[in-house]
């Protein structure tokens, strides 16, 4: 077979094998790739919707509490005096407030006061005997674990969902005994997930799981397998997460819904097709340079050669013929050391979530044994005892914090910005560490101006700098924290008297 007849196979045997994997690489890596960025942020638009319900949930709660822990309250539920109604429900009380019941109940389990209100005509309707028999009668709303515990969560009244909170009724001292509860709830209608959707920027509803189960087989599979939820494509420009949620005792009552459009997928699919367009193109470019060379490099030369060859005389000198193939040792060397530090960074990363996974595990131990404590032992502690568990509850966040950082320090830092006072951020700080008995920490910091910062690694600087600080004094010593405003920041100084930096 002539050389020409070899290269031109070869040459077509190494361009499909080059096009076979860049096909392979669109197929299985870009695609793929895209389509689990599209899944991590489906189940973030999740998690930032439970946050926002958790939010609101804390505001209903705030509020309740208001109204629970006052005297005018206590004495209302002993004695109905009808001066309370007329001086405190008033529509604007419902509409401050964004409520849309209000029920009060005594000792004995009876409703004094209850009262539906329309938020949105800014009116009050009346209550259904179904509504309240639904309330009374649940023991989830009124049954607490303590004097100073608040019951809240989803409840399905009138074929809607309602977010209520309980609390027992104390005196403005906060002291009891209890002269009966108190209950807000408000309806999670279309105007109150519009405005959460507003603050998550994801649409999202929430149904009642017999709603979807009549329409959506996938969700009744869902529920009896009792699994949390599921990606379902919709179509091709949405993706649909269905999440359930438990209501107040602890059912699986709802589903939640959010909704988001496939842009992740659909630049997936964007930059498939210009990735196997520009490899169609680089493929053929290949194979024809690939083609040149070997023509003018190799079979050229050798025909050249095999001609002169045949044409000389048996006497004649075979004349010399070099051809120089040159390679480029540059590009072998860049190639070696780009395959070196590939290989040294697999091998971090995996030394990175070997270390994750085997911290989490003790910290997981750590973590289900406080709430073992908290939930068995909290009642008979005293605060001191319970300001203790929730410190350890507080360093396992702290902790776990970290070693998500850990696992993600390749990825951009995505900071989650909480407004926080300068007195609190280093409250919390000195609280999760332990002070040497030979030093002496001067607390000059009385700054309760409010900083955006991330909490969790603003708290990883200040511990990092105090733990310095408490190593530079072997000898013992004193540890002064100060703050200053200045030019639109606060600045912090810590000044300790340990031996310093050598020059």
């Amino acid at each position: 077979m002539k050389i020409r007849t070899e290269s031109i196979i070869a040459i077509a045997a190494v361009t499909l094998i080059f096009f076979t994997a860049l096909l392979m690489v669109a197929l299985f890596v870009i695609q793929p790739s895209f389509t689990n960025l599209e899944t991590k942020d489906s189940e973030l638009g999740v998690a930032q919707t439970l946050n926002a319900l958790n939010y609101t949930t804390s505001q209903l709660k705030s509020n309740l509490l208001d109204c629970a822990d006052w005297d005018d309250t206590y004495n209302f539920a002993q004695n109905q005096n009808q001066n309370y109604i007329t001086s405190n429900m008033m529509d604007s009380t419902f509409v401050q407030l964004d409520l849309n019941l209000l029920m009060i109940v005594n000792n004995s389990g009876v409703a004094v006061y209850c009262q539906s209100f329309d938020t949105n005509n800014s009116l009050k309707v009346a209550t259904s005997d179904e509504t309240q028999q639904s309330l009374i009668e649940d023991p989830a709303l009124w049954n607490f674990s303590s004097l100073y515990s608040v019951n809240s969560g989803l409840m399905l009244l009138d074929q809607e969902p309602v977010l209520v909170a309980t609390a027992p009724i104390l005196t403005s001292n906060n002291q009891g005994p209890a002269s009966g509860a108190i209950l807000f709830g408000r309806y999670l209608d279309s105007s109150e997930i519009g405005q959460l959707q507003q603050i998550t920027s994801c649409k999202f509803t929430i149904d009642s799981l017999t709603k979807f189960q009549q329409n959506s087989a996938r969700i009744a599979s869902l529920f009896s397998s009792h699994q949390t939820n599921s990606t379902e494509a919709v179509t091709p420009s949405v993706v649909t997460r269905y999440t359930l949620l438990n209501d107040i005792d602890s059912n699986p009552l709802f589903v939640l819904q959010t909704s988001q459009p496939r842009t992740d997928y659909q630049q997936g699919v964007w930059v498939e097709d210009i990735f196997l367009i520009a490899a169609i193109g680089l493929t053929i470019t290949l194979g024809v340079t690939v083609s040149v060379l070997l023509e003018v490099g190799v079979v050229r030369p050798m025909t050249k050669l095999a001609s002169q060859i045949e044409s000389m005389p048996l006497n004649s000198e075979l004349s010399k013929s070099n051809s120089k193939f040159d390679a480029d040792e540059i590009a072998i060397v860049a190639n070696s050391a780009k395959d070196i530090l590939s290989k040294k960074f697999e091998a971090m990363t995996e030394v990175s979530r070997m270390v994750g996974h085997d911290l989490r595990n003790p910290l997981a131990g750590i973590r289900n044994a406080t709430y073992i404590l908290k939930k068995n032992y909290s009642s008979k502690l005293e605060e001191k005892g319970n300001a203790q568990l929730k410190t350890i509850e507080d360093c396992i966040e702290y902790s776990d914090k970290i070693i998500r950082d850990l696992l993600e320090y390749s990825c951009v830092l995505n900071l989650d910005k909480t407004e926080y006072s300068i007195r609190a951020l280093l409250n919390d700080t000195l609280s999760s560490l332990v002070t040497p008995s030979n030093v002496k920490v001067l607390d000059e910091v009385k700054d309760e101006t409010k900083v955006l910062v991330d909490h969790g690694q603003i708290q990883r600087v200040l511990s990092n700098i105090v733990k310095n600080a408490f190593d530079a004094m072997d000898d013992g010593g004193t540890l002064k924290i100060s703050s200053k405003k200045t030019s639109g920041f606060v600045l912090l100084r810590f000044t300790d008297s340990g031996s310093g930096i050598s020059s």
